[in-house]
């Protein structure tokens, strides 16, 4: 695919193929850059005709963009009036991390499990 052929190339390149969210590293490896998404800031139903403009994308991971797509169905709709860009995305980094930091513990008891499986 020719540069100019791939959508939000840009936001991709300017966002360094980091998640806003978490801050995982899609530079890493082609298969963590195919874990790296666009994120609309404002989800469709909130923005309007603004939500395809490149000032409502950000670069998010799969994880995060999955987590986000939750959050903004439970947030109240009137919130996203009169906040920039930069203070939706803080307000969603603190509630997906609140998430990872309640999950964490039993995401390393089984990353430790898993890897003891693999010593077998």
């Amino acid at each position: 695919m020719a540069e100019a052929d791939w959508p939000d190339r840009e936001i991709f390149v300017g966002g360094e193929l980091t998640c806003v969210y978490c801050g995982f590293d899609g530079t890493l490896s082609p298969l963590a850059a195919h874990q790296m998404l666009i994120d609309h800031v404002r989800p469709r139903d909130k923005a309007g005709l603004y939500w395809d403009s490149p000032d409502n994308k950000v670069v998010a991971c799969c994880a995060c963009n999955f987590l986000k797509r939750q959050w903004d169905g439970r947030f109240d709709p009137a919130k996203f009036d009169g906040q920039s860009k930069e203070d939706i995305v803080a307000s969603a980094r603190k509630q997906i991390q609140a998430y990872y930091e309640r999950w964490g513990s039993d995401y390393e008891a089984m990353i430790r499990e898993a890897r003891a499986k693999r010593r077998i």
